[in-house]
């Protein structure tokens, strides 16, 4: 994979190499492995909370510009980890914040997932396949 010239971001990863909340006890093992989080049985808990969750505005309030991102999951040697993009201070919008990528959507966009999708590339400087 090939990066292209224009980088108004930088890459910043979050490794969770252990973990210790609460509620799990101090015997059982603290590390994530991709192979666990990306398992069936963890798609289907997460889909199970998506579903249950209560939407963060009111029904009825309208959305004036729609936007989505992306939220990358990569394996770093087994580790999960999220992948984060820096805006550049140049930036005359949100610079030199940490955010997922993705941005607003585009008419040629077809959805939501496009949108995420495009705009990952473009700031990523992934080429288009």
């Amino acid at each position: 994979m090939t990066f292209t010239s224009f980088k108004p971001h930088s890459f910043l990863f979050l490794r969770p190499h252990s973990f210790s909340p609460r509620h799990i006890s101090s015997n059982s093992s603290n590390t994530f492995l991709t192979e666990d989080i990306l398992s069936p049985q963890s798609k289907e808990k997460c889909i199970a909370r998506i579903k249950r969750m209560k939407p963060l505005r009111p029904v009825k309030t309208g959305v004036k510009k729609e936007a989505a991102v992306l939220v990358p999951l990569v394996d770093l040697d087994g580790t999960p980890s999220l992948l984060f993009t820096r805006r550049s201070l140049s930036m005359t919008s949100h610079s030199g914040q940490v955010s997922f990528p993705g941005g607003k959507v585009d008419p040629e966009d077809r959805d939501l997932v496009e949108t995420a999708l495009r705009e990952t590339r473009e700031e990523l400087g992934i080429p288009d396949t």
